[in-house]
């Protein structure tokens, strides 16, 4: 099996003070485990993940694929977030013009 057939989900990313946390699960459809982001950096935690799934690549390989499948699914959910509530800011944005306008003494 490839890293890249796996199914990463649940990514949570937390921040607090400038310190970054991390969490995900890494499922076959069969098989699921969770893995903490910083784990990643040792090998033991590589190779755990390679007897767990009986993955045929190299350590660095799959950490690459991981490391990259973290990076896309972490833009995916900004994105999603970025632009909630949007039109609810412009409107209320909107009322503060005209409330800003009508009290202008000109």
């Amino acid at each position: 099996m490839k890293t890249s057939d796996l199914l990463l989900s649940n990514l949570n990313i937390t921040e607090d003070g400038y310190v970054y946390k991390g969490t995900f699960f890494l499922s076959n459809g069969e098989k699921t485990i969770e893995v903490d982001v910083a784990d990643l950096q040792h090998n033991s935690k590589i190779v755990e993940l390679k007897n767990f799934f009986n993955l045929e690549e190299t350590d660095e390989k799959i950490r690459n694929t991981i490391i990259d499948m973290i990076i896309e699914k972490s833009s995916i959910s900004s994105r999603i977030s970025e632009g909630e509530n949007y039109d609810e800011a412009k409107a209320r944005r909107k009322r503060m013009e005209r409330l800003a306008s009508s009290l202008d003494f000109v």
